[in-house]
């Protein structure tokens, strides 16, 4: 198999790098990157949580851009999937809150004695509240898909050389 490293990672970026050690495979391993980012941003349109859409509407996937490595060589082709930007309630949605999120406490009012909210159509009273579950399927799914695209994308490249 061809010398090339990858790795994909990040929740509110996904970055998506390959690392060349042979330079003639420069455009095989960019046309790999464009496939795995191009199919961890359809899963994750596919996935993410719906409610005003703003979400699924701040999905961005960048360019195939090289990195020149430093004074020692090297570099990689990387691509970015970014989601959230302007979207002040993104960790709530990947990291969950109340009970369920970073701080593992009920939710109380900070001023007054009950919480007041609408669901379904209803005004809902009540004194404390559990939280909202965390909900990063949809960005483990995109990651787990860019994964295998580039696995499978690499032995392709392998047999080819």
């Amino acid at each position: 198999m061809p010398n090339i490293e990858f790795d994909v990672r990040g929740l509110d970026s996904l970055l998506i790098e390959l690392q060349a050690k042979n330079a003639h495979l420069a455009q095989e391993i960019k046309e790999v990157l464009q496939d795995a980012g191009d199919a961890a941003e359809s899963v994750m349109r596919a996935e993410v949580p719906r409610d005003s859409g703003a979400l699924a509407n701040s999905i961005r996937l960048g360019p195939v851009v090289y990195m020149p490595g430093g004074f020692g060589g090297g570099g990689n082709y990387q691509m970015d999937l970014t989601v959230g930007e302007g979207i002040p309630y993104l960790a709530a949605v990947v990291e969950g809150t109340g009970i369920f999120g970073p701080s593992r406490e009920r939710i109380y009012p900070s001023k007054g004695n009950v919480l007041a909210f609408e669901v379904g159509g209803e005004m809902v009273f009540t004194r404390w509240v559990r939280g909202q579950e965390p909900q990063d399927e949809w960005i483990i799914s995109a990651q787990e898909t860019a994964n295998t695209v580039v696995a499978e994308g690499l032995r392709r490249i392998d047999s080819m050389h």
